[in-house]
């Protein structure tokens, strides 16, 4: 049994729903660490498990999200709290850091690091292990002017909700702001984005933040269903339409919640604007960093032993799970539309099919799930069709009847490429203008100017 005392004021809050697979594997880890967890399971069945007395679990069906994080921060009664979901792994070392931060400095409200994901799911469509956030490393929010503090927060925009943060903080935020913003669409349709973005200013207002170049956590990049919006809504002018009421609303609980400030909706539009350069880049100024495979990625760590050897475990954990959370995530494939939004199937045969009129070749750029689900679409049955991908173990391969080749040989299999990837779309085409000449890009989601 690993333990800290430090840890002993820290309360581990999990809200989970049907997905009892993840939440197995992320326990199996942390008991280890004798550590005070709550859960909130929403789930239609309850979790069956063998709960410490550390562990106090809750299964609440037919509750919502914002009642069951009401619900699971209600029950903290130490003083820091860290959010988790079930596909997360805190990194413990940099945790108890944390505590120590925040023991030895009262005027931060929170404390966070370096953020991590891996896919292991699908490895041959992608990259195995990405950070984001790299806009926002090693930086403090602690200017004693809120206006200020605001806006290098968002400015560097990485959002707190992975932060270690202080218990009242998230209790506040449960239960009189995350109510109230639930009743406006646009909190919802940009979910989960305008959560994270209404939880980050919150926090600031509650005092400093601390983000830090430690690893700090490691969580899975699965698909998930999530509210899309129509492309030519995507830009500021509209989006800060849409949201005016709200901004103005959210302004007006911050006041009666922190009457030492004056929070105007013309600060939080501010900071939104700042959201917006950072979260939708117009230019190639990348905000994740890719890493093919476990070694490289550990390479690229600080040199703490501790650290690497933190993650190392965190990765053989995962494997000794891989068929009972791959079994979850092959259920969800079934429906395709749980993956990539409601009413997705549709969308591209509408915004596809023009363009792909009258075209006799066609090369498709990702080898991944995303692109699986397009070829049963029918659209591209009376064309020659090929693949390409970034990961060199595909090329020379055949997949889904296709050939695989190398994205230096696009030219030489069709002067067209359709870009078939729902997270890294932007990236992609930005990769495809600077290395490849003389060629017509296919979006499924953005416009011709992104």
């Amino acid at each position: 049994m690993k333990y800290a005392p430090e840890l002993e004021s820290l309360t581990i809050v999990i809200v989970t729903y049907q997905r009892h697979a993840f939440l197995k594997r992320q326990l199996d880890l942390l008991v280890n660490y004798n550590l005070n967890i709550v859960i909130i399971d929403g789930s239609e069945n309850a979790f069956e498990y063998k709960f410490n007395d550390r562990i106090r679990y809750v299964h609440s069906p037919q509750t919502s999200m914002y009642d069951r994080m009401a619900m699971g921060f209600s029950k903290v009664d130490t003083a820091y709290t860290l959010s988790l979901a079930d596909d997360d792994f805190v990194i413990i070392p940099a945790l108890v850091k944390a505590i120590r931060f925040l023991d030895a400095n009262c005027d931060y409200a929170s404390y966070q690091g370096r953020v991590f994901a891996f896919n292991n799911y699908f490895p041959k469509s992608g990259i195995e292990y990405y950070e984001v956030g790299l806009n926002a490393r090693d930086f403090s929010c602690e200017q004693d002017n809120l206006e200020a503090r605001v806006c290098a927060f968002f400015q560097n925009y990485m959002h707190c909700v992975y932060s270690l943060q202080r218990s009242h903080v998230w209790k506040d935020l449960s239960c009189y702001v995350l109510p109230v913003l639930s009743e406006f669409e646009f909190a919802h349709c940009f979910r989960p984005a305008m959560f994270e973005f209404f939880c980050s200013f919150y926090l600031l207002v509650q005092g400093k933040h601390k983000v830090t170049d430690i690893e700090w956590l490691l969580r899975e990049n699965i698909p998930v269903s999530s509210s899309r919006v129509d492309e030519a809504d995507l830009n500021q002018k509209s989006l800060l339409s849409k949201g005016s009421e709200v901004f103005r609303v959210f302004a007006n609980v911050l006041n009666n919640r922190a009457s030492e400030y004056h929070i105007s909706n013309a600060l939080v539009e501010k900071a939104f604007i700042y959201y917006l350069d950072c979260h939708m880049p117009q230019g190639s100024t990348p905000t994740s960093q890719r890493y093919p495979d476990l070694n490289y990625f550990l390479k690229t760590l600080c040199s703490s032993v501790n650290i690497t050897s933190e993650f190392e475990s965190i990765d053989a954990h995962i494997q000794r799970h891989t068929e009972s959370t791959n079994r979850w995530i092959q259920g969800r494939i079934n429906s395709i539309e749980s993956i990539y939004g409601c009413g997705w199937i549709e969308s591209m045969k509408t915004r596809l099919a023009p363009q792909l009129d009258n075209r006799e070749s066609l090369v498709i750029f990702g080898a991944g799930q995303h692109t699986k689900a397009l070829l049963e679409l029918g659209l591209f049955d009376d064309m020659t069709v090929s693949l390409t991908d970034n990961n060199a173990s595909l090329w020379g391969s055949d997949l889904y009847g296709m050939r695989v080749i190398s994205p230096k040989e696009i030219t030489q299999y069709s002067d067209t490429v359709l870009i078939s990837s729902q997270a890294y779309e932007r990236e992609i085409a930005t990769q495809l203008m600077q290395d490849v000449n003389e060629i017509t890009l296919i979006k499924c989601y953005g416009t011709e100017s992104e």
